[in-house]
C-alpha cells in the first residue's frame, strides 16, 4: 500500500468515526437545548464524547505525520485546532450549558464535519 492510499484510507477511518461522534453531540446538543438538567448520565456520555474526539484526534495526528501537501497539512491542523476547541467547550458544558456554550458545540460540530467531507 502507498503513502497515497493509506492516508486515504485514515481520512475515511477519521470521517466515518467523527460522523458517529457527531450524531452523539447533535444528541447533547439537543438535551442542552431542551434546558434538560445536567444529570450523572449526561455527564458520562459528553465524557464519552470526549474521549472518543481524543482517538480522533490521535489518527489525525498519525494523518499528519503521512501528509506531505501543505493545503492538506492546513486542513489537518485545522482539524486538531476544532477538535481541542469542542472537547473545551463540551467539558464547559458539564457545569455551564448557557446558550453561547451550545451555540459553540453545535457550531464546532457543524464545522468539522464540512472540514471532513471537504478532504475525504
Amino acid at each position: 500500500m502507498n503513502k497515497l492510499e493509506l492516508l486515504q484510507q485514515f481520512a475515511e477511518q477519521i470521517r466515518k468515526s467523527y460522523g458517529a461522534i457527531s450524531s452523539n453531540i447533535s444528541g447533547v446538543v439537543e438535551a442542552l437545548n431542551s434546558g434538560e438538567e445536567v444529570d450523572e448520565k449526561l455527564k458520562k456520555h459528553i465524557e464519552q464524547i470526549i474521549a472518543y474526539l481524543k482517538l480522533v484526534e490521535q489518527k489525525i495526528i498519525v494523518e499528519k505525520k503521512l501528509a506531505d501537501n501543505s493545503e492538506k497539512l492546513r486542513l489537518l491542523k485545522e482539524e486538531v485546532t476544532k477538535i481541542k476547541k469542542l472537547k473545551s467547550y463540551l467539558k464547559i458544558a458539564e457545569t455551564n450549558p448557557s446558550h453561547s456554550v451550545i451555540v459553540a458545540i453545535n457550531s464546532l460540530n457543524n464545522s468539522l464535519m464540512a472540514l471532513f467531507a471537504r478532504h475525504a
